[in-house]
């Protein structure tokens, strides 16, 4: 029995730990350059007034596929129009959301806060 609690304790942290992640919320503004990627920029919240690629309009980028992106850019704008935080969701708990984008992983998620 206490073998069995054990192994049970073991694999829900296992897969806590394999599900972190961590959400970035601030004021963002959406900039579409000419290769169709789109980028966040931000002063405050996420990332730099350089921008943080979320996805790409034209081709698959970081797994995430075109269909999603406009989803994605869809809220981003949302945001924007209504001026309300943009929340951008990792799935990795080490992001720090004020760090400089480069080197971030794709974006999970992305919603209207």
């Amino acid at each position: 029995m206490l073998g069995k609690l054990v192994f049970f304790s073991l694999i829900f942290f296992a897969s806590n730990n394999v599900n972190a992640w961590h959400a970035c919320t601030g004021k963002g503004y959406v900039t579409i350059i000419g290769d169709g990627s789109v980028m966040i920029r931000s002063d405050i919240g996420f990332g730099d007034a350089t921008g943080r690629m979320i996805c790409s309009l034209t081709s698959a980028w970081n797994g995430i596929e075109t269909s999603t992106c406009k989803g994605f850019l869809s809220s981003a704008y949302l945001a924007q129009a209504t001026q309300k935080n943009i929340a951008i969701m990792y799935l990795d708990d080490s992001i720090s959301c004020n760090a400089p984008a480069e080197g971030y992983p794709a974006p999970y998620a992305i919603w209207v806060e």
